[in-house]
């Protein structure tokens, strides 16, 4: 996704300088050995945030799963009529800061910032604001971003998104492709905590490949995970499915949606977990689309973005081919067959949020 922002420029959003805020302190060149902290987002994604991070320089640290806490600070701090995703990271933030763990003068705060329709897109400003309003304006703002959606002044912040670009892109298909796997077994485990204990090991020992950049050993590591999970589950057991599907930050992070995925496991429910890699993938139809309405436009010939797509699926009908021999496992599917169900029941010029990408997952269940 974040090549499409560098190489591609949209008719439809005008091209701004950020207003430099003298009150505010920004992310310079000398803060990159703050340390950063960024809101809990997912079990099977946070764990592969810091080590992607510290490949790429910096220190990042996910704070714990949010809490009543976090929803009272939230409501105090932030701008609660905008959406509960923003109560919850901004209430987050604003509870770390204020629990005096932190060193205060050594550390930023790091939020995404999508840079379309999406109210998220608003999420760094009600930052700002409630970071200023309680006496944190030296504290600087890491928006994480790709090119021109990024609306946010942080100099300092610079990421050689090229050279992690493998690893990353095996990150990503290697979290959906555990989680996978942990929640088909969860509910078939031979013996009770085994599968949670192989999770965290898989946790460890992809975390270590990435601080090695060593994307060449993912796949070899996954055959283990599929064939660790394959050992501990118990074969030709059929359950009835439930897909989770929805608004990206509701689905993933397990506060939010009040641990339902645990709450369906319980009654012997395996459940078809949310997967990251389709919020990414829908850049490359999304881009299409765009283009013929007229609505954005590149200097980057068409083969450019073709070869990139084949690259990506080259990956993910290699871990497809590893997962497969998981008797539980779903391949991962095309985004441009997911499109073209989606295309049946909505434009696919809707992507402002989810947009399309919500009835293609639903299509797909």
């Amino acid at each position: 996704m974040f090549l499409f922002k560098f190489f591609s420029r949209k008719k439809y959003v005008k091209s701004v300088k950020s207003v430099k805020n003298s009150n505010r302190k920004l992310f310079e060149a000398e803060d990159k050995n703050r340390l950063i902290i960024a809101p809990y987002f997912s079990e099977f994604q946070n764990p592969f945030l810091p080590p992607v991070f510290k490949l790429a320089g910096y220190h990042l640290e996910m704070l714990p799963e949010p809490n009543q806490a976090t929803i009272d600070m939230g409501l105090k701090v932030a701008h609660n009529e905008v959406c509960f995703p923003a109560t919850l990271v901004v209430g987050d933030l604003l509870k770390a800061l204020k629990s005096g763990k932190y060193d205060l003068e050594n550390i930023a705060v790091a939020l995404t910032q999508t840079g379309g329709q999406c109210r998220a897109t608003n999420y760094v400003a009600i930052l700002k604001k409630a970071l200023n309003d309680n006496g944190f304006s030296h504290i600087p703002v890491v928006a994480i971003a790709g090119g021109d959606s990024l609306y946010n002044e942080q100099p300092g912040f610079k990421v050689n998104w090229l050279k992690i670009l493998p690893i990353l892109l095996k990150t990503v298909i290697i979290s959906d492709c555990l989680s996978q796997l942990y929640h088909a077994c969860v509910v078939r485990e031979k013996e009770k905590g085994a599968a949670n204990q192989l999770k965290e090991k898989y946790f460890k020992s992809f975390s270590e490949l990435i601080l090695q950049n060593n994307s060449k050993k993912m796949f070899v590591l996954l055959k283990d995970a599929v064939q660790d999970f394959k050992s501990i589950t118990i074969p030709n057991k059929k359950l009835p499915q439930v897909g989770v599907v929805g608004e990206i930050f509701l689905k993933f992070n397990s506060f939010s949606h009040r641990h339902i995925l645990k709450q369906l496991q319980t009654e012997s429910i395996e459940v078809l977990p949310p997967q990251i890699l389709p919020f990414f993938m829908q850049s490359f139809v999304n881009r299409k689309v765009n283009k013929n309405y007229g609505f954005s436009e590149s200097w980057i010939p068409e083969f450019i973005f073709d070869g990139l797509y084949a690259l990506v699926r080259k990956n993910i009908a290699k871990a497809n081919k590893i997962c497969s021999d998981f008797e539980y496992f779903t391949p991962i599917p095309d985004i441009f067959h997911e499109a073209s169900q989606a295309k049946e029941l909505i434009d696919l010029g809707c992507q402002f949020g989810e947009g399309w990408l919500i009835p293609a997952e639903v299509s797909t269940y």
